[in-house]
């Protein structure tokens, strides 16, 4: 998987728009293979790649599934969910390192004193320690099936900002309520954690798998 070291990794990563393109710089690891500019490439003799500018409009929210399998509740793999917190935490941290307002959504049950959990953070700089106590709350287990979830949510997507899905499981449904938000012009990435890489491709969102090494 992509790792989150060195200079606006994040940034690149979900800011890249074709209206953006500033110019052409030469090809490293981390690039997309569509992203080649093949005519240049020619003429220089090596892969050359272009080079986007980013919108500062743009906003990042982090959506951690908890549902491990159908019925919900009834598939809990804590290794799996645990991987998933540790990857929350890890971009959000380099997001706000990068200046990049970051917020995170959740369908998991959240541990809290008065019983008042609140299963959102808006996205805002600064947002980092948040963020982190609302990892800590996590307990291993589903407070919503994610297309619930998600379709409860849907009034509140918004197409300034980049939704990024950690998740080790998707049904049917998960994957229909998905191909209705690409559709609907929101940018939906997905960061694959399931031991098998089983998570299907979906038309218009870009899935990276996590390998096993979190940078």
């Amino acid at each position: 998987m992509t790792n989150f070291l060195g200079d606006n990794t994040v940034r690149r990563w979900i800011h890249k728009d074709p209206l953006y393109i500033k110019g052409i710089r030469e090809y490293n690891v981390e690039d997309r293979m569509k992203d080649i500019h093949w005519k240049t490439s020619l003429k220089a003799n090596k892969l050359m790649v272009k080079d986007y500018d980013y919108t500062s409009e743009q906003q990042m929210v982090i959506i951690l599934n908890t549902q491990c399998g159908d019925p919900c509740c009834n598939y809990i793999d804590e290794e799996l969910l645990e991987t998933s917190i540790d990857i929350a935490v890890a971009l959000a941290a380099k997001a706000s390192k990068e200046g990049i307002p970051t917020g995170i959504w959740s369908n998991a049950h959240l541990i809290y004193c008065n019983g008042n959990a609140i299963n959102e953070i808006q996205p805002s700089t600064g947002n980092f320690n948040r963020i982190l106590e609302f990892c800590t709350r996590i307990y291993l287990a589903v407070k919503y099936e994610l297309n619930k979830y998600l379709e409860s949510r849907m009034l509140y997507f918004d197409k300034n900002c980049t939704y990024v899905l950690i998740t080790s499981y998707l049904n049917e449904k998960d994957i229909k309520i998905l191909n209705t938000l690409v559709t609907g012009g929101y940018k939906i990435k997905i960061i694959d954690v399931s031991r098998d890489n089983r998570i299907k491709n979906i038309k218009g969102i870009d899935k990276i798998s996590y390998k096993g090494e979190l940078k």
